[in-house]
């Protein structure tokens, strides 16, 4: 008995090492290379270490756990994000923030993280801002201002009120729709 439960013992490990390196080639073949001229903003570090990076990755995750913060949304809600999403090769590509509007910043923020969309946090209207954690989010993607003659102002990301249209090969391209977003997936 004890040889089989220390078979069974080496045998998951074996499968978790697997798994994490699976994970690891899954990561390095969406990660950028330097090398190749491609800069590493924050938006593209995000999605190359996305825990969901495929609708397949989002079903089976939502099966798996039903502590998702997804499971935040109303089930309406929920159903509407999940059928907006956009994937590419490279991860999300598009999101629609409309059924996000009026969740917590810190809720809104533990979904889009899930996805490597996390920096887009700042396009999201009606987000609700009532703890610490909210504040500081909000501090934190907020940041990106330009002050003009002592007047601050918010920069304004061209990927806001569009959405990820995949081409043939699986390349993509941010095209105008209200409502939506476009990531650095796309």
């Amino acid at each position: 008995m004890k040889k089989l439960a220390c078979f069974m013992f080496v045998a998951g490990m074996t499968l978790a090492g697997g798994a994490a390196a699976d994970q690891q080639n899954d990561l390095n073949a969406r990660s950028v290379n330097p090398a190749n001229g491609t800069q590493l903003t924050p938006g593209k570090i995000d999605v190359a270490t996305a825990l969901i990076t495929s609708r397949d990755q989002l079903l089976t995750h939502l099966a798996a756990t039903p502590t998702s913060p997804i499971y935040r949304l109303s089930p309406i809600a929920r159903s509407n994000f999940i059928a907006s999403l956009v994937f590419t090769p490279r991860g999300l590509g598009s999101y629609s923030y409309v059924d996000l509007a009026g969740l917590s910043v810190a809720d809104a923020y533990s979904i889009l993280s899930l996805f490597g969309a996390q920096s887009t946090i700042n396009s999201i209207p009606g987000l609700s801002t009532t703890t610490t954690l909210d504040q500081a989010i909000n501090a934190r993607f907020h940041a990106s201002t330009q002050s003009i003659g002592g007047k601050v102002i918010p920069m304004s990301d061209p990927r806001i009120d569009h959405i990820c249209e995949v081409r043939p090969g699986g390349s993509g391209g941010c095209v105008e729709e209200a409502g939506h977003r476009c990531t650095d997936g796309c």
